[in-house]
């Protein structure tokens, strides 16, 4: 049994000198790894967050936009044309521009020529996220 004991003994002693430990340094190693992988993870998370945040604002002020030119060109013409209603955090701007045939250019004051240049312009906040044209004749 004594050497049972003895070889049991000498068989862990080796055992236990054969295996390494991680180091200090290879932990920093891979926590760093680990780390830049998650702070890479948050990065890609943030920038598809704000892309999919400008597309949504596109998307809507294209479609807002749209609605609001042909509610102008459905309205009978004239110097005035209703705005549409928005969602709170969109504003829609309209802009009415005569042709003057005098000066070969679009004016602000009704000049009697017919047509009308229509500006359409969509905004969050601040901030404009498009602006569309488009013309209208008086016929």
């Amino acid at each position: 049994m004594d050497h049972f004991v003895k070889n049991v003994t000498n068989g862990w002693r080796r055992l236990v000198a054969d295996e390494r430990a991680f180091s200090l340094v290879e932990e920093l190693v891979s926590l760093a790894v680990v780390s830049l992988g998650l702070v890479l993870l948050i990065a890609m998370i943030s920038t598809g967050t704000k892309g999919v945040t400008t597309t949504v604002d596109r998307v809507t002020a294209e479609g807002l936009a749209r609605s609001q030119l042909e509610q102008v060109k459905a309205d009978a013409y004239g110097p005035l044309y209703a705005t549409l209603t928005t969602p709170p955090e969109y504003t829609v701007g309209l802009t009415i521009a005569y042709w003057d045939e005098g000066t070969s250019s679009f004016v602000a004051t009704d000049t009697g020529s017919g047509l009308q240049k229509i500006t359409v312009t969509i905004s969050r906040g601040a901030s404009q996220i498009l602006q569309v044209e488009d013309y209208k004749v008086n016929r």
